[in-house]
This record gives structure tokens, C-alpha cells and sequence, in this order.
């Protein structure tokens, strides 16, 4: 009886050192995982070109898949929208916080722009030459810049209401914004002056496009909202969508037809 006692003493004694073991092991092996990942994050470099990924670097940059579009790290603040010139080169992008980003290269690199705001950016637009621009957001914030975003001037949109779109025609001087309770602006000035539109609705307009010829537009927004308007926006009619849902985005053929 003592040498079964003894023997199952032993055995458990044993059992607890084991377990014992096992946890220290497991102990290590989570601090020197937290060592290593600590030591890749301090020196692992930004990630390279995608025309210099090459040889060894696959293996160091294994995760980056589209390192040509990518985008230079803006902390937490959202980006909200973009635009490209015909060209495909000249592009901006705009976000919280009053961030303009411009690429001149197809968007392989992007640098900041000044736009001299703090409010967030919902929307930019430049017109075919890639010089005049337009960008709108909160707190009715809109701004201009004829030299392709070098420099951004405020325009006095007349609201404090969040503005979430901005169409202009070809001509670059009949623009158009849209945003919260129902707001429509118009300016044919190219946003010198502008001045407000009846849209028949107090719901949030998120998104507005013109044809070229500046007369045919249309505008989306909440509760399944489009409006259309055929003489340059001086009178809007309701369109039946068929949905309740949010509409964040529209766009037409050259021929005003389909959309």
C-alpha cells in the first residue's frame, strides 16, 4: 500500500512539474514572439516602389499587393473622396480633417496639399484642364484653386450645412453643390458667388452630376431622394427611385439618357 501511495506521489509530483514546464515554455515563447515583433516594427522599412520589390524583399514585404496604388500613411482620419484628371496622372483626394493629397503620376506617390481648413473634406472635382478645382465639406466649406491645388482659396458658400458634392460643367463656371437638409447651390461664376437652389426637400443630398452642356442634372441622397432638373438646376423635380435606401452616387452618359 505505501508503494502505491509512493508511486502515485510521485506521479502527480511529476505531472505538476510538466504542466509547470509546459507553462514556462509557453511564457518564453510569447515574450520572444512580442522581442521579434517589436524588432520588426522598429526597423521594417516603408514599403519600396513596387517596380523595386525584387529578389529577398518579397519575402520582407510579403503582405503588400498593391503597392502602386497605395496611399502615404494619414494617421486615423478617413479619406473621402477622389478625382483624376483625363490624363490619369493628376489626381486628388480628400479627407477628414482638411487633408488634400495630389499625385502627378498616376497615383504612385502622393504628397499634401495645403488646403487651410480643419474641417473634414467630402468631395473634390477639377474641371478636363486639371487646373481649377473645387472642394467641399463640412460647416459649408468650399474651396477653389486654379493652379491645380498648389494653392486653395475659401469660397463663401452662404451655409453651415455639411456639403457632400460638387459637379461642373465643361465650361468650368456653372458648378453645382449639394449637402445636408436639402441644400443646392449654384454658381456661374466658377464659384465666385453662390447662391441657393429650391431643391423641394429638407433630406441629405450626397451626391449631384451635371451634363456637360450644364442644363441636364441630377442629385441622390437619403430615403431612395433623386431629383432631376433640366433648365440648369432653376427648378427640380422629384424622380421615382423605387427604394428607401440611401443613394450615395450618380452618373450619366454623355447622352443624358442613361444613368
Amino acid at each position: 500500500m505505501k508503494s502505491i501511495l509512493a508511486d502515485n506521489d510521485s506521479q502527480e509530483i511529476g505531472g505538476t512539474q510538466g504542466r509547470r514546464r509546459r507553462y514556462r515554455w509557453l511564457i518564453v515563447s510569447a515574450v520572444w514572439a512580442a522581442i521579434c515583433t517589436s524588432f520588426f516594427c522598429a526597423f521594417h522599412q516603408p514599403y519600396p516602389a513596387i517596380g523595386d520589390l525584387h529578389g529577398w524583399k518579397w519575402f520582407w514585404y510579403p503582405r503588400e499587393t498593391f503597392a502602386n496604388i497605395r496611399l502615404p500613411s494619414v494617421g486615423l482620419r478617413s479619406l473621402s473622396s477622389g478625382h483624376f484628371a483625363t490624363d490619369g496622372q493628376r489626381g486628388w483626394v480628400v479627407g477628414m480633417g482638411g487633408m488634400i493629397l495630389h499625385s502627378d503620376n498616376g497615383g504612385t506617390t502622393w504628397l499634401a496639399q495645403t488646403s487651410g481648413t480643419q474641417s473634414d473634406l467630402n468631395a473634390v472635382s477639377f474641371a478636363a484642364d486639371g487646373q481649377r478645382g473645387w472642394v467641399v465639406g463640412e460647416e459649408g466649406t468650399i474651396l477653389h484653386s486654379d493652379n491645380g491645388g498648389a494653392t486653395w482659396v475659401a469660397q463663401t458658400s452662404g451655409t453651415q450645412s455639411g456639403l457632400s458634392s460638387v459637379s461642373f460643367a465643361a465650361d468650368g463656371q456653372h458648378g453645382w453643390v449639394v449637402g445636408g437638409e436639402g441644400t443646392i447651390l449654384h454658381s456661374d461664376n466658377g464659384g465666385a458667388t453662390w447662391v441657393a437652389q429650391t431643391s423641394g426637400t429638407q433630406l441629405w443630398l450626397i451626391s449631384v452630376s451635371f451634363a456637360a452642356d450644364g442644363q441636364r442634372g441630377w442629385v441622390v441622397g437619403t430615403e431612395g431622394t433623386i431629383l432631376h432638373s433640366d433648365n440648369g438646376g432653376a427648378t427640380w423635380v422629384a424622380q421615382i427611385s423605387g427604394t428607401q435606401l440611401w443613394l450615395s452616387s450618380v452618373s450619366f452618359a454623355a447622352d443624358g439618357q442613361r444613368g
